[in-house]
């Protein structure tokens, strides 16, 4: 799929025009293939699998010991719980690179990354102090935890851990849910993310799986809600000092449903 866009740029906006795609189309000169899918459809249906995201978007809070927020999804199969924490002041123009809260140093990200880490007597550990943060992205895309002490997460009241997790195990156990796909330094993750206290500063996100994780057949094995409502709470404690801009909290619920494709083209989904 080709997406072809027009993006026109004034002050902290943007805009897309004229938006279009275009998409391959596959045509078998043999009937045998259409024969097939026509008598699959008379029998039972044609069952196609697939994966979507329900999203809740809570209000903004300011940074304080102890913040709860929670959120309800009906599925009959919860995959992944995605928790994240946008700014709730959300420019989008300029870019966040090489400073602690500076919007550009006039340099490009090969630049700063080169000063950084590549330089003859440097140490790549104190350069990315002293030179600067590497995130690279704008701040609508920043997800900052500064100051946490400790995530959970429960639904319907059973935490999904024995206890809140500390800021290094919820990044550890983020990589167990992505499915640990070679998630280190030299190849998964951003290079300006190379410390724990970066990864809180603008790469949080606290995902629990509730899946068979791993590679090749489709599955629909997550967590089944059995026709009523999961309540989800999410709940942060941070130490006292992290104040700040007010946070808006984000839980997406990744699940997996089926769309029954029956005689006459009409389509039942399953969720």
């Amino acid at each position: 799929m080709n997406i072809l866009h027009i993006i026109t740029s004034a002050g902290a906006a943007y805009k897309l025009e004229d938006v279009k795609f275009t998409i391959s189309k596959i045509i078998f000169n043999d009937p045998l293939y259409y024969n097939l899918k026509a008598s699959q459809m008379l029998i039972s249906g044609l069952m196609i699998g697939y994966q979507t995201y329900v999203t809740s978007k809570q209000a903004s809070f300011a940074k304080s010991t102890s913040i709860s927020v929670l959120t309800t999804v009906n599925t009959t199969s919860l995959d992944q719980i995605i928790c994240c924490l946008q700014p709730a002041d959300t420019p989008i123009s300029k870019l966040q690179l090489n400073g602690t809260n500076n919007e550009g140093s006039g340099k490009t990200f090969n630049e700063v990354f080169a000063t950084v880490y590549v330089g003859p007597a440097n140490n790549a550990t104190e350069n990315a102090v002293a030179s600067g943060d590497l995130y690279n992205n704008s701040v609508y895309f920043k997800s900052d935890a500064t100051g946490l002490i400790s995530s959970s997460l429960e639904i319907n009241n059973t935490p999904l851990m024995p206890q809140p997790l500390d800021d290094a195990t919820v990044y550890n156990e983020t990589l167990i849910s992505l499915g640990n796909l070679n998630q280190d330094m030299s190849s998964g993750i951003h290079v300006g993310c190379c410390s724990l206290s970066l990864f809180l500063k603008y790469y949080f996100v606290h995902i629990v799986s509730l899946e068979n994780i791993q590679q090749g057949d489709f599955y629909k094995a997550g967590l089944d809600g059995r026709a009523s409502a999961l309540n989800i709470p999410w709940k942060m404690v941070f130490n006292s000092s992290s104040g700040g801009v007010n946070y808006t909290p984000y839980i997406f619920c990744k699940t997996t449903r089926i769309a029954q494709i029956n005689e006459g083209h009409s389509i039942v989904i399953i969720i």
